[in-house]
């Protein structure tokens, strides 16, 4: 174990461009976009929020001020699970002052600005950007019911500024509904934008993004198909790609059915009576989920099972992966006719990642999702408790590091990843109970970083319950 974190130490580590660098006194680096001290602490910031550093632990700083914004860390996750299509941020270009006053959407002055009266072209371009950016803000700052009502407000807003062709407002409205999960309303509306906007690669793209979350593959790919026809996008073209491997693979399966899943298999290699059972485990796992969570997901969950070799060459995920949850589960399956505990155990942590994205609206770090997958299986981090606290001791590894994906690790720093999320998550559970971690996955959904809900939930920092998890291990 203490090689496994030495290792995951090592590359858990994001690269940053032109940003404060913390030399640790147990030789670890941090790179954080600012640091702050304060008389007996630091506080510094990364991508994941605020984390306090006790001074006793640091050596040095080395500063930078020329501060641009971070290089992205390794996009792969645990279990590779973020392949399904992304919702990508406004493409917003202008961003009008005023429209942010004080911390907040100043809605007096979009009022205003939808009050013109014959407003020239430029005035048209000012109103779409104005609210482009305030529907960005709030979505930002997970405020979805106040983005939704103000992007209803600029896709209705007067004739007048009703451009022939532009659908941007539209398209706005669409994100919205994307962000909330609310798929259908999402398609109705980016229908509209294709009979006002027919020739726009964005609303083609966007479209792609709705099928292919609504599991309407073939429809996903003439989508993107037709967006890369009137404009070129690598991100579109990668997923363009993902879709066409998917549905190759896919050409001969057959689907079963039942309340909450729709299930896909090659029919050779799946009998009746197995698909029957895998069925009915999931419809089991799904009740105590929704209790454990309370909450659960709004559309059918899709189950993919496929022959070994046909998962990894869909997925492209890393080789230590046995399973992975990307808006649909997938499933190797490989030698099996009937459902073991491994497989029972395997189809619960994937489907805990479907109901944790429920109800943290997707933002949940990985070290709590994993956590939370890992205690819904029945798999506890007890027995490796002495070889986790020593190997915490000499190298310490921050769940703040922990927050992105873990698909871009290698086995052995994946596996140390995975026990410390289960461990942090136990400690969370045991001492605050499951309730508190369905708080702290509310307050994410509501926009706060992780540090700023696990202080309103928990009243400590995620910088302080690296040290509370230490002094857990030794309780126990």
């Amino acid at each position: 174990m203490r090689a496994l974190l030495a290792s995951a130490a090592i590359l858990l580590g994001f690269t940053w461009v032109n940003a404060d660098t913390i030399y640790l006194k147990n030789g670890r680096r941090i790179v954080a976009d600012s640091v702050v001290e304060e008389e007996t602490r630091y506080i510094y910031e990364t991508s994941q929020g605020k984390v306090t550093l006790p001074k006793s632990l640091v050596d040095h700083i080395e500063r930078d001020d020329a501060r641009t914004s971070p290089s992205a860390p390794p996009q792969s996750s645990s279990d590779s699970r973020k392949h399904d299509a992304p919702v990508p941020s406004m493409n917003v270009g202008m961003r009008p002052p005023r429209v942010i006053s004080g911390g907040q959407v100043d809605r007096k002055y979009l009022d205003e600005i939808v009050r013109q009266a014959n407003p020239n072209a430029v005035q048209r371009e000012f109103m779409v950007a104005a609210y482009l950016t305030a529907e960005d803000f709030e979505i930002t700052h997970g405020r979805l019911d106040a983005a939704l009502e103000i992007a209803r407000t600029g896709a209705t807003a007067p004739p007048v500024f009703t451009v022939p062709g532009d659908a941007r407002l539209l398209v706005g409205l669409s994100i919205v509904y994307l962000q909330r999960q609310d798929y259908r309303q999402a398609r109705d509306t980016l229908l509209r934008a294709r009979t006002v906007a027919p020739n726009s690669a964005e609303v083609w793209k966007y479209l792609g993004f709705v099928e292919y979350s609504t599991d309407r593959v073939p429809d996903a790919v003439e989508s993107w198909k037709k967006s890369l026809s009137i404009a070129r996008d690598p991100e579109v073209q990668k997923l363009l790609e993902r879709a066409q491997r998917e549905s190759a693979a896919e050409d001969r399966f057959v689907e079963a059915n039942s309340n909450h899943f729709t299930l896909r298999f090659e029919g050779g290699q799946v009998s009746h009576a197995f698909s029957t059972a895998i069925l009915d485990t999931l419809e089991r796992d799904f009740q105590e989920l929704e209790r454990d969570l309370d909450t659960s997901p709004h559309e059918p969950i899709t189950v993919i099972l496929y022959p070994a070799q046909a998962f990894y060459d869909v997925t492209q995920a890393a080789s230590w992966t046995g399973a992975l949850f990307d808006g649909k589960i997938r499933v190797p399956i490989e030698g099996l006719n009937n459902v073991t505990p491994e497989l029972s155990a395997v189809l619960k942590h994937e489907m805990t990642h479907s109901f944790v994205r429920v109800r943290s609206q997707g933002k949940c770090p990985s070290w709590l999702n994993e956590g939370l997958a890992q205690i819904e299986e029945g798999r506890t981090s007890r027995r490796e408790t002495k070889a986790l606290l020593q190997g915490l001791q000499e190298h310490r590894v921050p769940l703040a590091a922990l927050g992105g994906n873990f698909g871009g690790l290698d086995g052995p720093s994946a596996r140390a990843a995975y026990v410390v999320s289960l461990a942090a998550t136990e400690m969370i559970r045991d001492e605050d109970g499951m309730a508190d971690i369905g708080r702290i996955l509310d307050r994410l959904a509501a926009g706060a970083t992780v540090d700023g809900a696990m202080r309103d939930v928990l009243h400590y920092s995620i910088g302080e319950a690296d040290n509370r998890l230490i002094e857990y291990l030794q309780r126990r």
